[in-house]
């Protein structure tokens, strides 16, 4: 039997590291007859079995282009992790050496939905919920999705989305630290009210207590001298030293 018609009974092409002896040679050989750089090349038989068998010289690049075309064609979703999201990335990313135009081009146009940015996504579904008059997502929920949407709102921070959001929800954006002075300027002017404990056993007395002290204390990072000088003013019993 001719080597080309030993080679030709594999249904794949013959693997040069197969475990199987005879295979082994012949992926060999195939290798050696059909490679330029050869000095075994053999151009005869080179295009002999290169039209029998194109499917043998496939690189792997075209391989993972026809499958990914493929998958562009169905409804299927982006290959996500694994070879073909990898090769998705590499050939349709200026950035990447193997860059590949027309097919970034054809594949893009398939299915631009593969290629929303996770900004832009998360940016739509932030803007949805303002519109709808939800409560800002909170960056500390036990929820995973309204955990993920709070984190993205504290960082996308583009003139464009945070102008657009903010005319929508002013509410989402208002400062803690100025809503809790509010509140404190607020007790301060009820009479007899207590200064808010720092080692309080309520939790909102507590928040307020220490937010107190880092307002109106010079050396923290917090101080602010308008406030503390309007509270003193307000409550100068607060401010008393306490002698023993």
């Amino acid at each position: 039997m001719s080597y080309l018609a030993k080679a030709l009974k594999h249904g794949r092409r013959p693997s040069n590291t197969a475990k199987d002896e005879e295979e082994k040679r012949l992926g060999s050989a195939l290798s050696h007859y059909t490679n330029k750089s050869q000095c075994t090349y053999d151009s005869v038989f080179d295009k002999k079995i290169r039209e029998l068998r194109p499917g043998w010289f496939e690189n792997t690049a075209d391989i993972n282009k026809k499958k990914l075309l493929k998958l562009a064609k169905s409804s299927t979703k982006r290959p996500l992790n694994g070879g073909l999201d990898n090769a998705l990335i590499r050939y349709t990313y200026e950035s990447q050496a193997v860059y590949d135009l027309v097919f970034a081009e054809k594949i893009r146009k398939l299915r631009p939905d593969w290629f929303e940015n996770t900004a832009d996504i998360n940016k739509k579904k932030l803007l949805e919920l303002a519109k709808s008059g939800a409560k800002r997502p909170s960056s500390r929920a036990k929820d995973m999705r309204e955990r993920k949407l709070g984190q993205a709102l504290c960082y996308y921070t583009d003139s464009v989305f945070a102008e657009k959001i903010r005319k929508l929800r002013p509410d989402w954006f208002e400062n803690t630290a100025d809503k809790r002075k509010e509140k404190l300027l607020e007790i301060a002017t009820i009479p007899g009210s207590k200064r808010p404990s720092k080692n309080s056993r309520d939790m909102r007395e507590r928040k307020f207590g220490n937010s107190l002290s880092s307002y109106t204390n010079g050396s923290s990072d917090c101080y602010d001298p308008i406030f503390d000088k309007e509270i003193r003013k307000l409550r100068p019993d607060w401010f008393r030293r306490r002698h023993k």
